[in-house]
């Protein structure tokens, strides 16, 4: 028996190590990563805000406007041709369900709900989910009025879920104390590091990062006219755009920043501050 007694103290003491040298190793790895994958929590209600703010925009101002022109069937595209040229599209699209316009504006008002229930922080992790999902099938039901920006915020959208976008500065925040919440650190200064957040973080990397890249196969990038050429669009040059138009080696300069500052991106990822 005091044999089979010290057995036991002894496997005790061997797994009360064991979690020791796992809660160090953890804390370790944390220390490590937080400073590079980690996220403010105040960060993340900011990009909440602004993503909420931007989705409003988008479909106020910019969707609204053509809703009859590009979403029903008595625009310059119909759900047959949506069928024709992008079947999977068309059976993926709740927006494709009918082609009246009524039924186009009542859709279009359930996201615009999402995305301010977004914005301010109610019910955010079903406000994030529900505005991704009616975002990405309002991109499939036209996917030939979309750009690059476009695809970039549904990808932040189908990331917000994961993230704890709604821990400070949202309605959710107000409604339960700091120390019930559940997905959320304890303090201010806490960053938040899971898989969400390194993955975010690397896709904002990956995106400049690419871009930078694109930018040595253009001529008009490696010669330094790319940026003075946009300003001398007529058609997208506005208020004082004309002014900067003539400001020629500032120009230069500009074109030639943008594209370091692109290359530099992925230093975010190796270096901490």
């Amino acid at each position: 028996m005091p044999s089979t007694a010290a057995t036991d103290d002894r496997d005790d003491r061997d797994r009360a190590d064991g979690t020791a040298t796992s809660g160090s190793l953890r804390r370790a790895a944390r220390a490590l990563l937080a400073p590079r994958f980690g996220i403010d929590p105040r960060a993340l209600a900011a990009f909440r805000i602004a993503v909420g703010l931007v989705v409003l925009g988008d479909l106020l101002l910019v969707r609204l406007p053509g809703v009859r022109a590009f979403y029903t069937d008595a625009g310059v595209f119909p759900r047959s041709t949506l069928a024709t040229l992008y079947p999977p599209f068309e059976s993926a699209s709740l927006h494709a369900l009918s082609g009246d316009a009524w039924f186009q504006y009542l859709l279009l008002g359930v996201a615009a709900v999402a995305a301010l229930s977004l914005t301010v922080g109610y019910r955010t992790r079903s406000a994030t989910a529900g505005s991704a999902i009616l975002l990405a099938s309002l991109h499939a039901r036209n996917p030939l009025v979309l750009n690059g920006g476009d695809t970039i915020l549904l990808s932040l959208l189908v990331l917000g879920p994961f993230l704890p976008l709604g821990v400070r500065w949202s309605v959710d925040a107000v409604r339960r104390a700091e120390d019930a919440t559940e997905d959320g650190p304890g303090t201010d200064d806490d960053r938040v590091l899971s898989v969400a957040t390194a993955t975010i973080l690397v896709h904002f990397v990956v995106i400049y990062a690419i871009n930078g890249a694109v930018k040595f196969q253009s001529e008009a990038w490696m010669d330094g006219t790319a940026t003075p050429r946009i300003f001398h669009l007529e058609q997208y040059v506005v208020w004082l755009g004309p002014w900067v138009a003539k400001l020629g080696t500032t120009l230069v300069v500009a074109n030639w920043s943008w594209v370091a500052l692109l290359c530099g991106s992925v230093l975010l990822l190796v270096h901490s501050f």
